[in-house]
């Protein structure tokens, strides 16, 4: 009886630790550190799709495993209204990320006008740490091939096919795609 009695002195002054805690905001820090998360993410040579939620549950995993260190109090994923608040900030920044990606590969509407991958690769992956590959500037030259044959609003669907048709090739099958591509993508 004493320790049962012991553990629920020691639960309502949890309680009272917890239910004082300011509400959690999203700091300045974990802001910038989701940005760089989502870019590397979104950038990677790995990923699947761009759109739908693979890219947010990449990043919100990735979150989840440096919590300490990124400044969130540990639990917060237990939290479903403050977990929200992380998860829609990095659906914001996701959004952000690809209006920057689209806009910055359709720059010019003539193909001899365009920046070099390389460069427009640099500008992409500027602030997420990342650096370039050439698997990278090969999803870059994707983006920009898919832009100027598709320009209309599904625009990450087509990609998105585009990355799916490729991934169902044998590799003799993409290495041609890949020398089609070369050859109607601006050089490098």
């Amino acid at each position: 009886i004493k320790i049962y009695a012991r553990m629920l002195s020691i639960q309502a002054s949890l309680e009272k630790i917890v239910s004082s805690a300011p509400p959690f905001q999203i700091s300045t820090e974990l802001h910038k550190s989701l940005k760089a998360y989502t870019g590397a993410v979104f950038f990677s040579s790995k990923l699947a799709a761009y759109k739908g939620s693979i890219v947010v549950n990449h990043v919100l995993d990735l979150v989840k495993h440096r919590l300490p260190g990124l400044g969130v109090p540990v639990g917060l994923e237990h939290n479903p209204a403050d977990w929200h608040k992380v998860k829609s900030e990095v659906q914001d920044i996701l959004t952000q990320v690809r209006g920057g990606a689209k806009k910055m590969s359709s720059n010019d509407e003539d193909p001899a006008l365009h920046i070099p991958i390389f460069e427009l690769t640099q500008k992409l992956l500027k602030g997420t740490g990342c650096a370039v590959t050439v698997p990278v500037m090969a999803r870059v030259a994707l983006m920009r091939n898919v832009l100027a044959k598709h320009p209309e609003e599904n625009y990450w669907d087509k990609v998105d096919a585009r990355l799916a048709q490729l991934q169902r090739k044998t590799p003799d099958q993409v290495i041609r795609s890949a020398h089609h591509t070369n050859r109607t993508v601006s050089p490098c």
